[in-house]
């Protein structure tokens, strides 16, 4: 995402207060934004976040958390920058980073600064692990990420797959309903948040392995790919044939959907659809559209087949989810 001129700065906020309530710690008024954090074990708290910006934002954020930062980003984007170590150079940027919707990533950096850009519609479920309760649920395993913790800095972006967006997505749907509400999904056991949550972090440590060597895929072919996403995703009322997105795109068809599912975590269609749904809740959320409009526009003539898909992928109608995001 493009800085903006336009964004709103909000300078020095503490991680432990964005932890506690980002929407109170920007201080901003919010198009609409909502909040749930749940401690599960000693050491282990979920948090979701939901927000609508009027307005691009611009945060500085000084991490005093200690937390080990597991997230999953469902909607939206934003650009993370890390700016180093509060009193030693701060200002000079150390890494920057784009993140995308239905993609994971692991974050720690006690004392560090960060800068984050925002803007619109944002969704994300995540688990914060202290330092020493991750030490103890992984024992030996995952030596390099243990290595890269105890030097004191972590960044990951870009984790995928088609499981871990499947527990992000129920994990989110579950954090949505707070103690007593009446649906008859509800509430659920504080034991299922705890096994999702954590199901969670090893899903991402999963992925993380996984995206190693990139599926075996050089820095070309991803590339390729990259262009190949780009052209599927031009026109979401109507997918492309593979034949033809690989043909101009330098790929052979086999190449592509191998590709797509070690870059993107989806198959071709998989993703057009993902993307599809996403941009009809943004538009749902956004403005006052009709839903069959949004219908509509997205290539659906039948809407009972546009709320299956919708509702497949959230949870919910997608009246009910322009009635919750407002």
């Amino acid at each position: 995402m493009p800085r903006s001129d336009a964004a709103t700065s909000v300078p020095h906020l503490l991680a432990t207060e964005m932890i506690r309530d980002p929407s109170e710690a920007l201080g901003l008024d919010l198009v609409s934004s909502s909040h749930r954090r749940v401690a599960t074990r000693e050491g282990v708290q979920l948090m979701h976040w939901s927000t609508r910006l009027a307005n691009p934002i611009e945060l500085s954020v000084l991490d005093d958390s200690g937390f080990i930062h597991f997230s999953y980003v469902l909607l939206g984007e934003s650009l993370a920058v890390l700016n180093g170590r509060k009193g030693h150079g701060v200002g000079r940027k150390i890494d920057e980073r784009q993140v995308h919707a239905a993609s994971g990533n692991i974050a720690f950096g006690p004392g560090q600064c960060w800068r984050f850009h925002q803007h619109g519609v944002y969704e994300s479920v995540g688990v914060m692990l202290r330092h020493d309760a991750f030490e103890q649920l992984v024992g030996d395993a995952e030596p390099t990420l243990r290595r890269a913790l105890s030097n004191g800095l972590c960044f990951e972006t870009g984790h995928r797959g088609t499981e871990l967006h499947a527990t992000a997505q129920a994990l989110a749907h579950a954090m949505r309903h707070r103690p007593g509400d009446s649906e008859a999904s509800g509430e659920r056991h504080p034991l299922w948040l705890q096994a999702q949550g954590l199901t969670l972090v090893s899903l991402l440590l999963e992925a993380r392995a996984d995206t190693g060597g990139a599926g075996g895929l050089d820095r070309a072919d991803q590339m390729r790919l990259a262009r190949a996403r780009a052209h599927l995703l031009s026109d979401l009322s109507q997918p492309p044939l593979i034949l033809d997105v690989a043909r101009e795109n330098g790929l052979s068809p086999a190449k592509l959907k191998r590709g797509f599912r070690a870059l993107y975590g989806f198959s071709v269609y998989g993703l057009f659809q993902h993307e599809r749904m996403n941009e009809a809740r943004r538009r749902l959320l956004r403005d006052d559209t009709s839903v069959s409009a949004v219908a509509c526009d997205l290539g659906y003539s039948n809407m009972s087949h546009f709320s299956a898909a919708f509702r497949k992928q959230f949870g919910v109608n997608p009246g009910e989810a322009r009635r919750r995001g407002r």
